[in-house]
């Protein structure tokens, strides 16, 4: 995926919003009403796609860390890079 709505978590150009909005919409309606089973048949075949099971532990990872504090970079990096003063 390309991100391209700067800054707001958007995964779509500010220009064709109200169209992807309304697209999501209709698949998530869609998917919702499909029966359990296939829902569940649904979601194993995108996770069988490298591509889209990265995006999506991508997602669920931001959707997991969104509410916690953020930090300089810097730190973060020496933090990830395990080097001293952290």
């Amino acid at each position: 995926m390309r991100r391209l709505g700067r800054g707001r978590g958007l995964w779509y150009s500010q220009g064709d919003m109200a169209a992807t909005q309304a697209t999501i919409e209709v698949f998530v309606t869609a998917i919702n009403s499909l029966p359990r089973k296939v829902r569940r048949g649904l979601v194993e075949r995108l996770l069988l796609d490298s591509g889209t099971r990265e995006d999506l532990a991508d997602i669920a990872r931001w959707l997991e860390r969104r509410k916690e504090p953020t930090g300089p970079y810097e730190k973060a990096r020496r933090r990830l890079n395990g080097e001293a003063g952290s």
